[in-house]
């Protein structure tokens, strides 16, 4: 299960500067997640999960996982950094809570996929919104830290953060190779998450360690060979290609 990425506290100070992703869409993405803490109580039933596909419960979604507002707000400057995170710890928990539900009662691994095809609209829109989160705030992390001191720059605090924001990145990465592995999986869906694997990657492989490199890399190349639809498995193996060199 995703956990997002780690608040950056000593890094991403507080500023009056407005932020790049526009405000409205981050307060209305917050707004979306209050909404759904009261409609989606954890012993929701399967059933009654919202769905992309009910009018009454779509906007709500959209709100809540909304990449394209993220996307527009690239680069991603300090400014607005810890509204963005805020916005996307959000997003994060709504899908665990969403997961949970999924999991809730299930033993066969059958079961849960047939569930987790049924709603992979709202996890294919889910894991992109928090892969370009979690790209966003990296980018708005090393802005802020490009102009620090040479001295805190290299120090263990900014070193340790930024790494666990790679990490955070990975398992984000990886789950969405996983989700790939679903059977009965829509191209349109599998493009969407593999094409936004393909996209973010270059802004953030900085940030991996060669241990993670290595194991997403993995994971790219364990999920390639299965995938049917030609793009999804052209952007998978690109990713695999991106984590393959040795630095």
């Amino acid at each position: 299960m995703p956990r997002l990425l780690p608040l950056l506290l000593a890094l991403l100070l507080a500023t009056a500067a407005q932020a790049e992703v526009a405000p409205d869409a981050m307060r209305r993405g917050e707004e979306a997640a209050a909404a759904f803490v009261r409609q989606v109580p954890p012993t929701t039933p399967v059933a009654a999960l919202p769905r992309l596909s009910n009018p009454a419960t779509r906007p709500m979604l959209e709100a809540l996982w909304n990449s394209e507002a993220v996307l527009a707000g690239r680069p991603q400057g300090e400014a607005g950094t810890q509204a963005l995170q805020r916005w996307g710890d959000a997003g994060a928990t709504m899908l665990r809570r969403y997961l949970g539900i999924l999991q809730a009662g299930v033993n066969d691994q059958a079961e849960l996929g047939r569930r987790i095809a049924a709603h992979q609209d709202e996890l294919t829109r889910a894991f992109t919104f928090l892969l370009r989160v979690g790209t966003s705030v990296q980018q708005g992390a090393r802005d802020r830290v490009s102009r620090l001191p040479e001295a805190q720059r290299r120090g263990p605090e900014v070193t340790q953060a930024l790494e666990r924001l790679g990490t955070g990145l990975a398992q984000i990465s990886q789950g969405m190779l996983g989700l790939l592995r679903t059977q009965g999986l829509r191209p349109e869906n599998s493009r969407a998450m593999a094409e936004a694997l393909a996209q973010d990657l270059p802004l953030f492989r900085p940030l991996l360690t060669p241990q993670l490199r290595q194991a997403v890399a993995q994971s790219a190349a364990g999920v390639a060979p299965g995938l049917q639809d030609a793009p999804t498995r052209e952007a998978v193996e690109q990713v695999r290609q991106m984590l393959a060199g040795a630095e």
